[in-house]
Formats: structure tokens, sequence, C-alpha cells
């Protein structure tokens, strides 16, 4: 259930965040109030910055193994933790502390 929470967290953080970079990347270029010049050198600048962020490594130092990227890779498998532990539960072996005759 929190991966469920987390993951709907992401995507609305996500949206918000790309609705107001695109509000602000056409505020950037198409403002009218610079000459043409200047429009040329801040959409040569945001290019620049577009690929610094290209280029940054979406990994873990842990190879990939982050909790909360693994929490979330779960829930949008549709994974439940507490689904996964009832499965590994089942997967031990049953140990009796009753002898039973042979």
């Amino acid at each position: 259930m929190t991966g469920m929470i987390l993951l709907t967290c992401w995507r609305g953080v996500r949206s918000e965040v790309e609705q107001v970079l695109t509000k602000v990347v056409d505020h950037v270029v198409n403002d009218l109030a610079v000459d043409g010049g200047l429009g040329y050198a801040r959409a040569l600048c945001l290019r620049d910055i577009a690929t610094i962020f290209k280029q940054v490594i979406d990994e873990c130092p842990d190879n990939g193994q982050c909790p909360l990227k693994r929490v979330l890779q779960d829930a949008e498998k549709g994974f439940l933790k507490n689904e996964l532990f009832l499965v590994k539960q089942t997967d031990v072996p049953a140990v009796s502390v009753i002898k039973v005759p042979e």
C-alpha cells in the first residue's frame, strides 16, 4: 500500500514539474521583451542545460537497489510488499516440533 501511495505522489510531482518547466521554457524563449539575439542565446543555454540533465546517470551507487526506487518499481508492476512477504513465507518448509512415529 505504501508503494502505491509513493507511486501516486511521484507521478503527481513529476507531472507538476513537467508543466512548470514547459511554462518556464516557453516564457524564456518566447519573451517579447528581448531582441532576437538574446532570445537565441537563451535557447542555446537551455539546450546546454538539457544536455547536462540528460547526461546524469539514473542509477543508485548500489547497482540500482535503492529502497525507494525498488518500492516504486514494485508498485508500478502491481506487487504489494505484504503479498511478496506472504509468498516468501509459504516457500519456507514447515518444521514440526512433534516427533511422528515411523
